[in-house]
């Protein structure tokens, strides 16, 4: 199913500020100013990292995030020009999501590269109020939505045949359900890019221990190469290919495969039970037999031996 029309714009704004509710805006008609604010939506989880996320790129980064001091310090100028490099020539016949989108960086490379059918999503309804005036001298429209990715992506299952995730990953508090529902928004045989800093051990663990104590612009996690595919297995993916990018930044390309994988298959071919099913009837059977057992008095009297 192709991503709906380009141009439109999904907006909490014209919705109470105390719900994350639902008004759909032309990019020419964009209210974002109304978000003035200093106040989360209510989520559909409650935690100060999502509210600490909300806070620092819907009301104190949308103009300047571009000139931020970490953009040039992290090299994600070499994070575009690799994402783009990955697509290859399908660039330009591609469904692409940008997940975490923020002003709408990496869309307008995307643009530029040739790509067509583009899409955005982001947390933060302001930012992708720059998202849209920057793009809108391109002749591709992008489709832009705030919402929580968390919670529900807003696109149909089979949506899309690549998703972008660029400095995003360590921003998720639940990453099993963001990466479920970049799943189910990917066609079958659709790939996963996520790129993230890659920080050095012990840094990188100390760095994760300040921020359980004080979340900082919504980080929460930074994670290992390791780690990251990991995560990205768990959810169903099969990763293809790790490696670094630059001095601070990996990436990840995964495919979502045409049949299911992970923890819903456990390796088992269809009809027969997988090792994990077979081992759990196995020690059920031990733990009956052993409950079963009885004892009684020796024949002197003393002790006790088993009787089956």
């Amino acid at each position: 199913m192709p991503p709906p029309a380009a141009g439109v714009l999904y907006c909490p704004a014209a919705a109470s500020r105390a719900s994350y509710g639902i008004g759909w805006l032309r990019p020419g008609n964009w209210t974002g100013s109304r978000h003035t604010a200093k106040q989360a939506p209510a989520f559909r989880k409650h935690d100060r990292y999502k509210a600490s996320s909300y806070r620092a790129y819907n009301f104190k980064m949308p103009r300047r995030y571009d000139s931020w001091f970490w953009i040039g310090f992290c090299q994600v100028p070499l994070w575009d020009r690799a994402v783009i490099a990955a697509l290859g020539p399908g660039i330009r016949s591609d469904a692409i999501l940008d997940v975490g989108c923020a002003t709408g960086r990496l869309l307008a490379k995307l643009a530029d590269a040739g790509a067509t059918r583009l899409c955005g999503v982001d947390l933060a309804p302001n930012i992708l109020g720059v998202a849209a005036e920057k793009l809108a001298p391109r002749l591709v429209a992008p489709e832009l939505r705030a919402a929580d990715a968390e919670d529900s992506i807003p696109w149909p299952e089979h949506s899309f045949d690549v998703v972008t995730l660029t400095g995003v990953l360590h921003h998720f508090y639940r990453p099993d359900d963001a990466l479920r529902e970049i799943h189910r928004v990917l066609r079958p045989g659709g790939r996963l890019l996520v790129m993230d800093p890659e920080l050095f051990p012990p840094l990188r663990q100390v760095l994760n221990l300040v921020l359980l104590l004080a979340p900082h612009a919504g980080d929460y996690h930074f994670y290992s190469r390791r780690a990251a595919a990991k995560l990205l297995e768990r959810a169903g993916f099969r990763c293809l290919e790790a490696r670094r990018v630059g001095l601070w930044a990996y990436l990840l390309t995964a495919v979502r495969p045409d049949a299911p994988t992970g923890p819903a298959r456990q390796g088992a071919a269809p009809g027969r039970p997988s090792w994990r099913q077979v081992s759990r009837v196995v020690g059920d059977r031990s733990r009956k037999g052993a409950a079963g057992r009885r004892r009684r008095p020796g024949a002197d009297g003393s002790g006790f031996s088993p009787v089956a």
